[in-house]
């Protein structure tokens, strides 16, 4: 098995055993995301004998900007309801400039039908702003010319991506997004200006609230993209593996669900949130991290899947109330691992988890857990970040703060995330520094 980890790195990773691909890992929605709740009263049956790995700090926020409608650049683009961040995705270099882009969902847009959808490109500075935007949808990005029929009403195009790298070898990366109300997968390959230049689309493969490029398994190549349906298996909740090829033709080859781990009817397993996280148990086979944000009356969980050399799973550890090691209290509907993402330090990898209804400053304000891994999987230590421990933060966010994640980058013990809110306005993200302390 070639080893490709996807992490959408804007920067070299410092790890020499990994080969890096400029994809990423974004989460997705469980149904309607405002209203999901749940009654699962499943509990973790992982007993293995638990060896520790060495803790490393944990970093801490020291600074964070924000991106909303109020940007010159966004001023008028965006409408209440919008969704603008419910999803986001670092594509990579689009124009090449030297500096890493980020794909910023509006799954609720309106071009062309109510809630038709659409995304918008944010090409960035080396100080993370704006230079300017490139928006894809309906009616702009050059999208409709590639399509076998227009964005349907109520598509939610541009839910969840995937940034598989440059799948053509054109010097541009491509995208992965999909519409999951419709079961469609769309493969996008960008001009450099971050418009639509070829689409291939794929109907009733899976219906994908998540999606994630993880690892070569196949060894072509090209990384595999995992996609979530948390509604699969009576809401239970299944992982479709998916094989891609150049000219963005879609595979199914596996999955991952009831038959494969301890689920229960509506756990949602799959549901937002999807993320590489390297080789866990050191067996020498990638492993992945998976949101189950509805499961337990809405408190949510973390899965640590550890996978074999073809992405099957060999066991799983469910983190959440008094599981897995996890010692915080989550509250009914708090929605934790409703996002999740990794963050690749060449020692130890640390998983961000979103809770992005969490009341701790106010009703559905957000909150993010970071924590490091045993090599069983159980939580080894963790931090809870909320506002107030954001410094730079200087107006409300709005709430359901932690409802997307998204990898920025890693350089040493600095790190770069997304983290989309904002979800009483028309949505918004924030640009947040991460740094471990000696």
């Amino acid at each position: 098995m070639k080893y490709i980890l996807a992490l959408s790195f804007f920067c070299a990773c410092t790890d020499p055993s990994l080969s890096v691909d400029d994809s990423g890992t974004d989460g997705t929605e469980l149904g309607d995301p405002d209203t999901d709740t749940d009654t699962d009263t499943d509990t973790d049956t992982d007993t293995d004998t638990d060896t520790a790995a060495t803790t490393m700090p944990i970093p801490v926020p020291i600074d964070a900007q924000l991106i909303d409608g109020s940007h010159p650049l966004l001023t008028g683009r965006l409408d209440s309801g919008d969704r603008f961040a419910r999803a986001h995705i670092a594509v990579g270099d689009v124009d090449g400039d030297g500096v890493g882009d980020l794909v910023v969902g509006g799954r609720s847009d309106d071009d062309g039908a109510t809630d038709a959808g659409a995304f918008y490109v944010l090409f960035l500075t080396s100080d993370n702003d704006i230079r300017d935007v490139q928006k894809v949808s309906a009616v702009e990005g050059g999208l409709s010319a590639h399509l076998e029929q227009p964005l349907p009403e109520g598509g939610f195009f541009g839910y969840a991506f995937a940034a598989p790298g440059d799948l053509d070898s054109d010097g541009v990366p491509d995208l992965i997004t999909s519409s999951p109300t419709t079961g469609t997968l769309f493969v996008l390959f960008l001009n450099a200006d971050g418009t639509v230049r070829d689409a291939v689309q794929h109907d009733g493969l899976v219906d994908a609230w998540a999606l994630s490029s993880t690892y070569d398994f196949d060894g072509d190549g090209i990384a595999e993209i995992a996609a979530g349906n948390p509604n699969a298996g009576r809401g239970a909740g299944e992982l479709t593996w998916l094989s891609t090829s150049p000219t963005g033709e879609l595979t199914t080859v596996g999955s991952i669900g009831v038959d494969e781990l301890s689920l229960t009817t509506d756990d949602g397993f799959g549901g937002r949130s999807i993320a590489p996280v390297g080789d866990v148990n050191g067996d020498g086979w990638p492993d992945i991290v998976v949101g189950a944000f509805a499961a337990d009356d809405g408190r949510g969980r973390t899965w640590v899947v550890l996978l074999d050399d073809t992405g099957s799973a060999l066991s799983g550890t469910s983190i959440g109330n008094g599981l897995g090691g996890f010692t915080s209290v989550l509250d009914a509907n708090d929605n934790f691992g409703h996002a999740v993402i990794v963050l690749p330090f060449s020692d130890v990898p640390v998983v961000v988890s979103g809770a992005n209804r969490d009341d701790d400053t106010f009703e559905d304000a957000g909150a993010l857990y970071a924590l490091t891994l045993t090599s069983t999987g159980q939580v080894d230590s963790q931090v809870k970040w909320g506002e107030q421990q954001i410094p730079g933060v200087s107006t409300p966010m709005l709430g359901r703060w932690g409802r997307s994640l998204s990898l920025l980058g890693v350089d040493g013990n600095q790190a770069t995330i997304a983290v989309g809110g904002g979800a009483r306005t028309t949505g918004n993200i924030w640009i947040v520094t991460l740094e471990r302390q000696p």
